[in-house]
């Protein structure tokens, strides 16, 4: 495994996924490796998103959830920020067509599901690093 961040160097991670045994699994794993870590699913989200103080990192969003919102159209939502500092932005799913459709899309990256968590560990920290 990677090591650990120290704390001065905390970066934060915005996980969105409705699949609450991944989301608990991604949330336990980015905190071992020293990222501050706040899930929430897409309903979630929304009635929070305006109360979040200060803006994560990355957003790593699940492209599928099940109520019924899109991870896309929060991905659409959270590019229409026009501050200087937009968090990344990094789309999951086991859809790989869906990679398609965000391929257009000014982000970060995509991960397939099921990932390796190495992939994941390089895919997050690039993400972070080419965003700073």
């Amino acid at each position: 495994m990677r090591e650990k961040k120290e704390k001065k160097d905390k970066k934060s991670i915005v996980i969105i996924e409705d699949n609450v045994e991944l989301a608990n699994f991604l949330e336990e794993l980015l905190t071992e490796q020293g990222y501050l870590v706040s899930v929430f699913n897409g309903a979630q989200l929304i009635q929070k998103f305006d109360t979040i103080k200060s803006k994560p990192d990355l957003f790593l969003i699940d492209a599928w959830l099940d109520d019924q919102t899109s991870g896309i159209t929060q991905v659409k939502s959270l590019l229409l920020d026009e501050s200087e500092n937009k968090p990344a932005i990094l789309v999951m799913s086991s859809d790989q067509t869906i990679e398609y459709e965000v391929n257009d899309l000014p982000i970060e990256g995509f991960i397939h599901k099921p990932f390796q968590i190495e992939e994941l560990l390089y895919t997050i920290d690039d993400a972070i690093s080419s965003n700073d």
